[in-house]
C-alpha cells in the first residue's frame, strides 16, 4: 500500500516555503545576506513549495534512481547541501579571519605612528 502526503502536510510545506521566501527577501533587502546566499535560499524555498505541491516527484526520482526508500534521496541531497554550506562558511570564515588579522596589524601600526608623532611634538 502506498502512502500519500496528507493535504495538511502539503499546505504546511507550501506555507513554510512562502514564509521562507518572505524571510529571504526581507533579509536581502536589509543587506543582512549577500545576493548569492539569498538566491540559494530562495531556490530552497521554491524546492519546499514544489515538494509540497508535487510530493510524487520524490517517489518518481527514487524509482528512476533505484532507491527503495524515497526519503533517502531527500536526506542524501540535504546532507550534501549541508556539507556544501559548511565548507562555504569555513572558507568565508578563513578569509574574514585573515582580513581581521591584517586590519588589526594596520591599526597597531597607525597607533604606533601616532604615538611616535606625538612624542616628537612634545
Amino acid at each position: 500500500r502506498r502512502r500519500h502526503m496528507g493535504w495538511i502536510l502539503k499546505i504546511f510545506a507550501v506555507l513554510v516555503g512562502v514564509f521562507m521566501m518572505c524571510m529571504v527577501t526581507r533579509t536581502a533587502k536589509q543587506k543582512k545576506m549577500n545576493e548569492v546566499q539569498s538566491i540559494f535560499w530562495f531556490i530552497g524555498a521554491i524546492g519546499i513549495i514544489f515538494m509540497g505541491l508535487f510530493p510524487g516527484v520524490l517517489a518518481w526520482m527514487a524509482n528512476i534512481l533505484g532507491v527503495w526508500w524515497a526519503p533517502a534521496i531527500l536526506i542524501f541531497f540535504l546532507i550534501v547541501l549541508l556539507l556544501f554550506i559548511g565548507f562555504n562558511h569555513a572558507k568565508e570564515i578563513s578569509i574574514l579571519k585573515a582580513e581581521v588579522t591584517e586590519l588589526s596589524m594596520q591599526v597597531s601600526l597607525l597607533k604606533y605612528e601616532k604615538e611616535q608623532r606625538e612624542a616628537k611634538e612634545s
